[in-house]
């Protein structure tokens, strides 16, 4: 998995674009030191003896450095890129990315458990003309999910479509008055021990999300929230981010919670997602950041 702006990027198994800032830090110093090292040197003047003299103008130097280079680069991505390492103990999670600000959660390390958060998934055609992408699933295929989260995306044909199966609790912002009171959770706090599952509702005055933690991951979507007092004192793994609003301020309330990894979404263009990584490596360069498109699938840890 790895990573990054224009001039060092890749993809990771799942061909998810991965931004992280320690790869070019490690091979720009190892570099600038190698350059200069008596190692080299010894290596170059020996490889250099055994070989006929270059043309005149040449050097087997650079191409020796190139070689070098190479080896590093492999063996830098071949450990994972310095990533935080993933407590022992926590399982494993499994991320669709379902557009706009919408997710499905899956977890299935014992009792299976699955969480929809904020999806707008419309079903007539006019409304699924105007998106600049295609839906990746129909709201009644999350219909056994076992929670779906809302934080501002209210949209009433999805939530009712998902609804029509027994099994989903809804847990709604007061102003989403779409479902039937007995299917909604209110609680500011809830625990489900059958499915290893935690969670609290984040407020400010304008915002809202959701602190999750499922089978030992904690996870934090940040909904509309901006900075929030809740937010003090809260750490998670996994972050994911609507970028609506201020970037910079999203970027800041990212690093008092020093996520492991960071999801972006809700963006249309390279250009948001790219401001919205610089931002991050400024407050909280240990991140690396997950670029999904709709339909995507993220494996957490991988």
């Amino acid at each position: 998995m790895l990573t990054c702006s224009e001039s060092m990027s890749s993809m990771n198994s799942s061909g998810n674009l991965v931004i992280n800032s320690d790869l070019s830090l490690l091979i720009s110093f190892f570099l600038r030191g190698l350059l200069n090292s008596p190692l080299l040197n010894w290596v170059s003047s020996n490889f250099n003896s055994k070989l006929p003299p270059p043309k005149k103008g040449r050097s087997l130097r650079p191409s020796l450095i190139a070689a070098v280079t190479v080896m590093v680069v492999i063996a830098t991505f071949a450990t994972g890129c310095l990533r935080k390492e993933v407590p022992e103990g926590k399982g494993s999670l499994r991320i669709i990315y379902l557009g706009k600000n919408g997710f499905l959660i899956s977890a299935y390390d014992g009792t299976p458990v699955s969480i929809v958060i904020d999806p707008f998934l419309p079903i007539s055609e006019e409304e699924r003309s105007k998106l600049p992408y295609q839906i990746p699933v129909s709201p009644s295929s999350l219909s056994e999910s076992d929670l779906v989260l809302v934080s501002a995306e209210c949209h009433e044909e999805t939530l009712k479509a998902i609804s029509k199966g027994e099994k989903p609790m809804f847990i709604l912002p007061e102003n989403c008055e779409v479902i039937p009171e007995e299917r909604v959770l209110r609680p500011r706090e809830l625990k489900l021990e059958e499915l290893s599952l935690e969670l609290k509702d984040i407020r400010s005055e304008r915002g809202l999300g959701y602190w999750i933690r499922v089978k030992g991951i904690e996870i934090l979507y940040l909904g509309t929230l901006n900075y929030s007092e809740e937010l003090e004192g809260i750490t998670c793994d996994l972050a994911i981010v609507p970028l609506t609003g201020d970037l910079k301020e999203k970027a800041k309330v990212i690093s008092l919670v020093n996520p492991r990894t960071v999801i972006p979404c809700g963006f249309y263009t390279r250009e948001d997602a790219l401001k919205f990584y610089e931002y991050v490596m400024d407050f909280n360069p240990e991140s690396e950041i997950v670029l999904l498109k709709p339909g995507e699938e993220y494996r957490y840890p991988e």
